[in-house]
Protein backbone atom coordinates (compact mmCIF):
# COMPACT_ATOMS: atom_id res chain seq x y z
CA UNK A 1 0.00 0.00 0.00
CA UNK A 2 1.56 3.51 -0.82
CA UNK A 3 1.13 6.41 1.44
CA UNK A 4 1.00 9.97 0.77
CA UNK A 5 1.63 12.67 4.16
CA UNK A 6 -0.83 15.77 4.28
CA UNK A 7 -0.09 18.44 6.22
CA UNK A 8 -2.46 21.23 6.81
CA UNK A 9 0.03 23.52 6.20
CA UNK A 10 -0.67 26.10 9.45
CA UNK A 11 2.37 28.03 10.51
CA UNK A 12 4.48 26.35 7.30
CA UNK A 13 3.22 28.49 3.56
CA UNK A 14 5.22 25.77 2.07
CA UNK A 15 3.52 23.11 3.64
CA UNK A 16 0.03 24.99 2.76
CA UNK A 17 1.21 25.37 -0.70
CA UNK A 18 1.90 21.52 -0.83
CA UNK A 19 -1.27 20.83 0.42
CA UNK A 20 -3.08 23.07 -2.12
CA UNK A 21 -1.23 21.24 -4.97
CA UNK A 22 -2.54 18.11 -3.81
CA UNK A 23 -6.00 19.00 -4.09
CA UNK A 24 -5.57 20.36 -7.02
CA UNK A 25 -4.03 17.19 -8.91
CA UNK A 26 -3.40 13.17 -8.61
CA UNK A 27 -0.81 11.66 -10.54
CA UNK A 28 0.50 8.51 -11.17
CA UNK A 29 4.08 7.06 -12.01
CA UNK A 30 5.66 3.66 -12.34
CA UNK A 31 6.92 1.71 -10.21
CA UNK A 32 5.20 3.97 -7.72
CA UNK A 33 1.91 5.48 -7.87
CA UNK A 34 1.22 8.50 -5.55
CA UNK A 35 -2.95 9.89 -5.27
CA UNK A 36 -2.76 12.73 -3.25
CA UNK A 37 -6.34 14.13 -2.24
CA UNK A 38 -7.68 17.45 0.01
CA UNK A 39 -8.57 15.49 3.85
CA UNK A 40 -9.31 17.35 6.75
CA UNK A 41 -7.17 16.44 9.44
CA UNK A 42 -7.88 14.68 12.58
CA UNK A 43 -9.05 15.72 15.68
CA UNK A 44 -5.95 14.31 17.80
CA UNK A 45 -2.90 15.67 14.65
CA UNK A 46 -3.41 17.78 11.76
CA UNK A 47 -0.94 15.26 10.05
CA UNK A 48 -2.83 12.67 8.01
CA UNK A 49 -2.36 9.41 6.60
CA UNK A 50 -4.22 9.05 3.06
CA UNK A 51 -3.74 5.66 1.50
CA UNK A 52 -3.51 4.55 -2.25
CA UNK A 53 -6.00 1.85 -3.28
CA UNK A 54 -3.40 0.52 -5.84
CA UNK A 55 -0.61 -1.97 -5.43
CA UNK A 56 2.55 -1.16 -4.88
CA UNK A 57 5.87 -2.05 -6.18
CA UNK A 58 7.30 -4.76 -3.79
CA UNK A 59 9.74 -2.62 -2.74
CA UNK A 60 7.72 -0.11 -1.87
CA UNK A 61 6.60 -0.15 2.15
CA UNK A 62 3.13 -0.07 3.95
CA UNK A 63 2.54 2.62 6.97
CA UNK A 64 3.02 1.35 10.64
CA UNK A 65 -0.10 0.81 12.16
CA UNK A 66 0.79 2.30 15.14
CA UNK A 67 2.68 5.73 14.01
CA UNK A 68 0.53 8.27 15.40
CA UNK A 69 2.57 11.89 13.75
CA UNK A 70 2.46 14.72 15.34
CA UNK A 71 2.55 18.66 13.66
CA UNK A 72 3.17 20.53 16.29
CA UNK A 73 5.80 23.21 18.25
CA UNK A 74 9.03 21.20 19.78
CA UNK A 75 8.51 21.61 23.70
CA UNK A 76 10.02 24.14 25.98
CA UNK A 77 12.82 22.22 27.16
CA UNK A 78 13.65 20.75 24.06
CA UNK A 79 13.78 24.32 22.57
CA UNK A 80 16.05 25.15 25.32
CA UNK A 81 18.52 22.86 24.80
CA UNK A 82 18.84 23.25 21.18
CA UNK A 83 19.33 27.54 22.03
CA UNK A 84 21.98 26.04 24.95
CA UNK A 85 24.18 23.36 22.75
CA UNK A 86 23.02 24.06 19.19
CA UNK A 87 21.65 21.54 16.31
CA UNK A 88 25.20 20.53 15.39
CA UNK A 89 25.60 18.81 18.68
CA UNK A 90 22.21 16.88 18.85
CA UNK A 91 23.09 15.54 15.12
CA UNK A 92 25.75 14.67 16.19
CA UNK A 93 24.69 12.93 19.57
CA UNK A 94 22.39 11.14 16.62
CA UNK A 95 25.28 10.11 14.38
CA UNK A 96 26.89 8.20 17.30
CA UNK A 97 23.27 6.61 18.52
CA UNK A 98 23.22 5.40 14.94
CA UNK A 99 26.61 4.38 14.95
CA UNK A 100 25.94 2.50 18.38
CA UNK A 101 22.93 0.78 17.35
CA UNK A 102 24.30 -0.62 13.72
CA UNK A 103 25.35 -3.64 13.38
CA UNK A 104 29.40 -2.62 12.53
CA UNK A 105 31.94 -4.18 11.79
CA UNK A 106 36.21 -4.00 11.28
CA UNK A 107 38.63 -5.04 8.91
CA UNK A 108 40.75 -7.10 10.19
CA UNK A 109 43.22 -5.37 7.92
CA UNK A 110 42.20 -1.98 7.33
CA UNK A 111 42.88 -0.09 4.75
CA UNK A 112 45.88 2.56 5.27
CA UNK A 113 43.64 4.66 3.00
CA UNK A 114 45.55 6.67 1.14
CA UNK A 115 44.60 10.26 -0.67
CA UNK A 116 44.21 9.26 -3.80
CA UNK A 117 43.03 6.04 -4.81
CA UNK A 118 43.28 4.75 -8.62
CA UNK A 119 42.92 1.32 -10.55
CA UNK A 120 46.06 0.12 -12.02
CA UNK A 121 46.41 0.88 -15.92
CA UNK A 122 43.42 3.61 -15.26
CA UNK A 123 45.16 6.82 -16.91
CA UNK A 124 46.78 5.03 -19.51
CA UNK A 125 42.67 4.54 -20.67
CA UNK A 126 42.39 8.27 -20.25
CA UNK A 127 44.37 9.46 -23.57
CA UNK A 128 42.62 7.01 -25.59
CA UNK A 129 39.35 8.82 -24.23
CA UNK A 130 40.60 12.23 -25.49
CA UNK A 131 42.61 12.07 -28.64
CA UNK A 132 39.23 11.41 -31.08
CA UNK A 133 37.27 13.93 -28.97
CA UNK A 134 39.90 16.78 -28.83
CA UNK A 135 42.32 18.91 -31.21
CA UNK A 136 45.93 17.27 -30.92
CA UNK A 137 47.02 20.15 -29.39
CA UNK A 138 45.02 20.28 -26.41
CA UNK A 139 47.09 20.73 -23.20
CA UNK A 140 45.28 18.79 -20.35
CA UNK A 141 45.15 20.40 -16.55
CA UNK A 142 44.30 18.76 -13.68
CA UNK A 143 42.07 20.21 -11.64
CA UNK A 144 43.74 19.75 -8.77
CA UNK A 145 47.13 20.67 -9.14
CA UNK A 146 47.46 22.34 -11.74
CA UNK A 147 49.70 20.36 -13.97
CA UNK A 148 49.32 20.24 -17.57
CA UNK A 149 50.14 17.32 -19.89
CA UNK A 150 49.74 16.48 -23.50
CA UNK A 151 47.09 13.75 -24.60
CA UNK A 152 49.59 11.43 -24.21
CA UNK A 153 50.36 11.98 -20.54
CA UNK A 154 53.42 13.77 -20.94
CA UNK A 155 53.82 16.37 -18.57
CA UNK A 156 54.49 19.99 -19.82
CA UNK A 157 57.49 21.73 -18.55
CA UNK A 158 57.59 25.49 -17.41
CA UNK A 159 58.91 26.94 -20.42
CA UNK A 160 56.32 24.91 -22.99
CA UNK A 161 53.44 25.94 -20.55
CA UNK A 162 54.48 29.45 -20.68
CA UNK A 163 54.36 28.87 -24.80
CA UNK A 164 50.98 27.77 -24.83
CA UNK A 165 49.65 30.49 -22.90
CA UNK A 166 51.53 32.87 -25.03
CA UNK A 167 49.95 30.78 -28.14
CA UNK A 168 46.48 30.60 -26.88
CA UNK A 169 46.46 26.36 -26.78
CA UNK A 170 43.31 25.28 -26.06
CA UNK A 171 43.11 23.38 -22.28
CA UNK A 172 41.12 20.71 -21.42
CA UNK A 173 40.75 20.22 -17.50
CA UNK A 174 41.31 17.03 -15.96
CA UNK A 175 39.64 15.05 -13.45
CA UNK A 176 42.29 14.74 -10.65
CA UNK A 177 41.15 10.92 -10.35
CA UNK A 178 43.41 11.06 -14.38
CA UNK A 179 46.50 13.15 -13.21
CA UNK A 180 49.40 11.77 -14.03
CA UNK A 181 51.19 12.68 -10.61
CA UNK A 182 48.33 10.29 -8.84
CA UNK A 183 51.35 7.46 -9.63
CA UNK A 184 53.83 9.05 -7.30
CA UNK A 185 51.06 10.33 -4.74
CA UNK A 186 51.76 13.93 -5.45
CA UNK A 187 48.45 15.22 -7.15
CA UNK A 188 47.10 15.80 -3.22
CA UNK A 189 50.02 16.90 -1.79
CA UNK A 190 50.59 20.23 -4.61
CA UNK A 191 46.74 20.71 -4.53
CA UNK A 192 46.46 24.80 -5.22
CA UNK A 193 44.51 26.95 -2.82
CA UNK A 194 41.21 27.69 -5.14
CA UNK A 195 40.63 23.73 -4.82
CA UNK A 196 41.20 24.03 -1.01
CA UNK A 197 38.58 26.65 -0.89
CA UNK A 198 36.31 24.76 -3.55
CA UNK A 199 36.56 21.85 -1.11
CA UNK A 200 35.57 23.96 1.61
CA UNK A 201 32.91 25.59 0.58
CA UNK A 202 31.22 22.26 -0.75
CA UNK A 203 31.83 19.49 2.20
CA UNK A 204 31.90 22.12 5.22
CA UNK A 205 30.72 26.03 4.49
CA UNK A 206 27.30 25.11 3.12
CA UNK A 207 26.29 21.86 5.04
CA UNK A 208 27.24 24.92 8.41
CA UNK A 209 24.56 27.17 7.12
CA UNK A 210 21.81 24.19 6.20
CA UNK A 211 22.56 23.66 10.02
CA UNK A 212 21.84 27.07 10.78
CA UNK A 213 18.46 26.74 8.78
CA UNK A 214 17.72 23.89 10.56
CA UNK A 215 17.93 25.11 13.71
CA UNK A 216 15.83 28.31 13.37
CA UNK A 217 13.28 25.90 11.54
CA UNK A 218 13.09 23.48 14.36
CA UNK A 219 12.68 26.64 16.80
CA UNK A 220 9.93 28.75 15.07
CA UNK A 221 8.06 26.00 12.71
CA UNK A 222 5.87 23.52 13.58
CA UNK A 223 8.02 20.31 13.51
CA UNK A 224 6.37 17.24 12.03
CA UNK A 225 7.36 14.56 14.58
CA UNK A 226 7.29 10.71 14.76
CA UNK A 227 5.93 9.00 17.84
CA UNK A 228 8.70 7.64 20.35
CA UNK A 229 7.38 4.33 20.49
CA UNK A 230 8.21 3.68 16.64
CA UNK A 231 12.06 3.36 17.50
CA UNK A 232 11.42 2.47 21.14
CA UNK A 233 14.33 4.56 22.36
CA UNK A 234 13.24 4.04 25.82
CA UNK A 235 17.16 4.56 27.70
CA UNK A 236 17.34 7.96 25.53
CA UNK A 237 16.49 11.27 27.54
CA UNK A 238 12.89 12.75 26.59
CA UNK A 239 14.42 15.94 25.29
CA UNK A 240 17.02 14.27 23.04
CA UNK A 241 14.69 12.01 21.86
CA UNK A 242 11.90 14.78 21.04
CA UNK A 243 14.65 16.07 18.89
CA UNK A 244 16.01 12.97 16.88
CA UNK A 245 11.83 12.72 16.04
CA UNK A 246 11.16 15.98 14.85
CA UNK A 247 14.60 15.80 12.91
CA UNK A 248 13.37 12.35 11.63
CA UNK A 249 9.94 13.70 10.61
CA UNK A 250 11.53 16.63 8.86
CA UNK A 251 13.41 14.08 7.10
CA UNK A 252 10.43 11.55 6.23
CA UNK A 253 8.73 14.38 4.91
CA UNK A 254 11.73 15.42 2.94
CA UNK A 255 12.08 11.99 1.20
CA UNK A 256 8.72 11.84 0.21
CA UNK A 257 8.19 15.32 -1.32
CA UNK A 258 11.77 15.31 -3.23
CA UNK A 259 10.08 11.53 -4.90
CA UNK A 260 6.77 13.56 -5.71
CA UNK A 261 9.18 16.35 -7.58
CA UNK A 262 10.43 13.48 -9.46
CA UNK A 263 7.26 12.04 -10.61
CA UNK A 264 5.50 15.63 -11.01
CA UNK A 265 8.15 18.16 -11.23
CA UNK A 266 5.85 20.83 -12.83
CA UNK A 267 4.11 21.64 -9.41
CA UNK A 268 7.77 22.09 -8.14
CA UNK A 269 8.78 24.48 -10.61
CA UNK A 270 9.57 27.19 -8.37
CA UNK A 271 11.81 24.53 -6.04
CA UNK A 272 9.59 25.34 -2.61
CA UNK A 273 10.71 21.85 -2.04
CA UNK A 274 14.32 23.43 -0.39
CA UNK A 275 12.79 25.75 2.44
CA UNK A 276 13.34 22.06 4.27
CA UNK A 277 16.79 22.90 5.23
CA UNK A 278 18.29 19.43 5.39
CA UNK A 279 21.39 18.22 4.15
CA UNK A 280 21.83 14.13 3.22
CA UNK A 281 22.37 11.53 6.60
CA UNK A 282 22.62 8.13 5.09
CA UNK A 283 22.86 6.63 8.37
CA UNK A 284 19.70 8.25 9.67
CA UNK A 285 17.89 7.81 6.39
CA UNK A 286 18.57 3.86 6.68
CA UNK A 287 16.86 3.63 10.09
CA UNK A 288 14.18 5.15 8.42
CA UNK A 289 13.88 2.36 5.87
CA UNK A 290 14.32 -0.20 8.86
CA UNK A 291 11.28 1.45 10.30
CA UNK A 292 9.37 1.55 7.13
CA UNK A 293 9.12 4.87 6.95
CA UNK A 294 11.02 5.69 3.79
CA UNK A 295 11.30 3.05 0.88
CA UNK A 296 14.68 2.31 -1.10
CA UNK A 297 13.28 4.18 -3.74
CA UNK A 298 13.52 7.54 -1.80
CA UNK A 299 17.31 6.28 -1.03
CA UNK A 300 17.98 5.47 -4.57
CA UNK A 301 16.85 9.10 -5.53
CA UNK A 302 18.75 10.98 -2.86
CA UNK A 303 21.89 9.08 -2.90
CA UNK A 304 22.05 7.32 -6.03
CA UNK A 305 23.05 4.07 -4.31
CA UNK A 306 21.25 0.73 -4.30
CA UNK A 307 20.10 -1.06 -1.01
CA UNK A 308 23.12 -3.05 -0.85
CA UNK A 309 25.64 -0.15 -1.56
CA UNK A 310 23.41 1.62 1.02
CA UNK A 311 23.56 -1.00 3.92
CA UNK A 312 27.72 -2.05 3.65
CA UNK A 313 28.51 1.83 3.94
CA UNK A 314 26.00 1.39 7.23
CA UNK A 315 27.89 -1.64 8.28
CA UNK A 316 31.48 -0.24 7.65
CA UNK A 317 30.95 3.22 8.46
CA UNK A 318 34.35 3.58 10.78
CA UNK A 319 35.68 2.59 7.14
CA UNK A 320 34.47 5.19 4.86
CA UNK A 321 33.47 8.71 6.98
CA UNK A 322 35.23 10.32 4.58
CA UNK A 323 33.17 9.14 1.30
CA UNK A 324 29.94 8.79 3.12
CA UNK A 325 30.75 12.73 3.73
CA UNK A 326 30.72 12.86 0.17
CA UNK A 327 27.53 11.25 -0.59
CA UNK A 328 25.62 13.32 2.01
CA UNK A 329 26.95 16.30 0.56
CA UNK A 330 25.70 14.75 -2.97
CA UNK A 331 22.23 14.41 -1.11
CA UNK A 332 22.50 17.79 0.17
CA UNK A 333 23.34 19.58 -2.72
CA UNK A 334 20.57 18.26 -5.28
CA UNK A 335 18.61 21.19 -5.12
CA UNK A 336 21.03 23.39 -5.08
CA UNK A 337 23.66 23.02 -7.75
CA UNK A 338 23.21 24.31 -11.32
CA UNK A 339 20.72 22.16 -12.53
CA UNK A 340 22.89 21.36 -16.17
CA UNK A 341 24.94 19.72 -13.38
CA UNK A 342 23.16 17.91 -11.29
CA UNK A 343 23.03 14.92 -14.30
CA UNK A 344 26.74 14.70 -14.12
CA UNK A 345 27.13 14.03 -10.23
CA UNK A 346 23.83 12.35 -10.34
CA UNK A 347 25.89 9.78 -12.88
CA UNK A 348 28.76 9.56 -10.72
CA UNK A 349 26.25 8.70 -7.84
CA UNK A 350 24.82 5.87 -9.41
CA UNK A 351 28.31 4.45 -10.85
CA UNK A 352 29.01 4.57 -7.02
CA UNK A 353 26.23 2.65 -6.13
CA UNK A 354 27.21 0.12 -8.73
CA UNK A 355 30.35 -0.27 -7.15
CA UNK A 356 29.16 -0.83 -3.70
CA UNK A 357 26.69 -3.14 -4.64
CA UNK A 358 29.61 -5.07 -6.80
CA UNK A 359 31.77 -4.70 -3.19
CA UNK A 360 28.95 -6.44 -1.64
CA UNK A 361 28.28 -9.49 -3.02
CA UNK A 362 32.15 -9.69 -3.22
CA UNK A 363 31.86 -9.80 0.82
CA UNK A 364 29.24 -12.31 0.19
CA UNK A 365 31.44 -14.67 -1.33
CA UNK A 366 34.47 -14.26 1.03
CA UNK A 367 35.05 -17.92 2.22
CA UNK A 368 38.88 -17.92 2.43
CA UNK A 369 39.80 -18.55 -0.31
CA UNK A 370 42.54 -16.68 -2.44
CA UNK A 371 40.69 -16.04 -5.31
CA UNK A 372 38.22 -14.47 -3.77
CA UNK A 373 39.81 -12.28 -1.14
CA UNK A 374 41.41 -10.78 -4.50
CA UNK A 375 38.49 -10.26 -6.22
CA UNK A 376 37.24 -8.31 -2.69
CA UNK A 377 40.19 -6.46 -2.68
CA UNK A 378 39.78 -5.57 -6.41
CA UNK A 379 36.02 -4.18 -5.80
CA UNK A 380 37.15 -2.27 -2.71
CA UNK A 381 39.82 -0.09 -4.82
CA UNK A 382 37.49 0.37 -7.68
CA UNK A 383 34.72 1.76 -4.95
CA UNK A 384 37.10 4.12 -3.39
CA UNK A 385 38.29 5.21 -7.08
CA UNK A 386 34.57 5.86 -7.95
CA UNK A 387 33.99 7.36 -5.02
CA UNK A 388 36.85 9.57 -5.87
CA UNK A 389 35.14 10.63 -9.45
CA UNK A 390 32.20 11.65 -7.30
CA UNK A 391 34.07 13.94 -5.30
CA UNK A 392 36.24 15.56 -8.32
CA UNK A 393 32.55 16.11 -9.68
CA UNK A 394 31.11 18.12 -7.08
CA UNK A 395 34.22 20.15 -6.35
CA UNK A 396 34.41 21.51 -9.84
CA UNK A 397 30.67 22.82 -9.60
CA UNK A 398 31.52 24.62 -6.37
CA UNK A 399 32.49 27.53 -8.17
CA UNK A 400 29.49 28.14 -10.23
CA UNK A 401 27.00 27.14 -7.60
Amino acid sequence: MTTFYNVDGAGNPFLAWLLQCNAEASYTASPVSYYPHPASPSPASSFSIISSPEVASPTQTPPIPDWEPEDEQLGRKSKKSIKKRGIRYFLYKLDECNYNKSAQRWSQFPDAQPEDVEIPGKYQTTPLMLHDRLDPSTLLQCQRCGTRCDLDYNIVDQDQDTAADEQDVAVHILSYVHCPLNSVRQCSVKSRPEWDAGETRMFQTKKVKVSGELEQHLLTMRATKISPKVFEEHDIRPVHRDIYNAYRGLRVLWHRLLLNRRIEPDYFEDDNIDSLPLWGDLMTDVTLVEKQLISHEHMELVYGITPEGADYLHRWKSEWEKELGWLNAFAGWQGRMPPAELPRCRSMAEKVGLGLKALAEAEEKLDGKYENLQRFDTAKVQARALFRGLHSALVSISSVS
